[in-house]
C-alpha cells in the first residue's frame, strides 16, 4: 500500500443460465439456496457467479439482490446479473449522477457452465449449519420451530397470511 499499487487476482467466472417458468412462491432466494445445495458451500471458491437466463430476467430487483449477496454462500467474490430493463429502471429512480452500465463480453470463456431448469422448483429450506443443507419444502416434513428467519417476502404472502407491513 506503501507504493500506492495492490495486487488483485482476477477471478475466474461461472456461468450459471436458469431456464423455464418460475413456479408460484418460488423466487431469487430459493434458486441461489438451490444451486448452493447444489454446489456446496466451496463450490465457487475464488470465482465471480454470473446468473443468466429466463427465470433470472423475470426476477424483480430485490430477488436479483438477495442472489448475488448469496453468491459469497457459495465461497465466490461476488454476484454478477447483466443490467437490462429492470435494473435501469431500479437505477434511474435512485441514482444521483450519471451512470454506466456493463456486462460480460461476448465470447466469454468460463470456468464453467451449467443450466437449470427452474420448472419444477419448490421453495427451498436451508436446514442448520450450512447453506449447503437445503431441501425442497416437500422434503421437510413436520420439525418443530425453535427459531426461524424469514427473509423478504411478496406482498400477496404477507396479505395471504394475514401480516401487515409497518408503514
Amino acid at each position: 500500500m506503501i507504493t500506492g499499487e495492490s495486487w488483485f487476482k482476477v477471478p475466474e467466472s461461472l456461468l450459471f443460465i436458469f431456464q423455464g417458468t418460475l413456479p408460484e412462491w418460488v423466487g431469487g432466494k430459493d434458486l441461489i439456496l438451490y444451486l448452493i445445495g447444489r454446489i456446496g458451500v466451496d463450490g465457487a471458491l475464488y470465482q465471480a457467479m454470473e446468473f443468466t437466463g429466463q427465470a433470472i430476467a423475470a426476477l424483480p430487483m430485490s430477488d436479483r439482490l438477495a442472489m448475488c449477496n448469496m453468491a459469497i454462500e457459495a465461497g465466490a467474490k461476488n454476484g454478477i446479473i447483466a443490467p437490462d430493463e429492470v435494473t435501469r429502471e431500479y437505477v434511474a429512480n435512485r441514482a444521483l449522477r450519471p451512470f454506466t452500465f456493463y456486462a460480460s463480453d461476448r465470447g466469454t470463456e468460463y470456468a464453467g457452465v451449467q443450466e437449470i431448469n427452474v420448472s419444477r422448483l419448490e421453495p427451498q429450506v436451508a436446514f442448520p449449519h450450512l447453506p449447503e443443507n437445503t431441501r425442497p419444502i416437500s422434503e421437510v416434513g413436520e420439525i418443530p420451530i425453535d427459531q426461524a428467519v424469514i427473509g423478504p417476502a411478496p406482498t400477496a404472502v404477507l396479505r395471504i397470511c394475514g401480516w401487515r407491513l409497518k408503514s
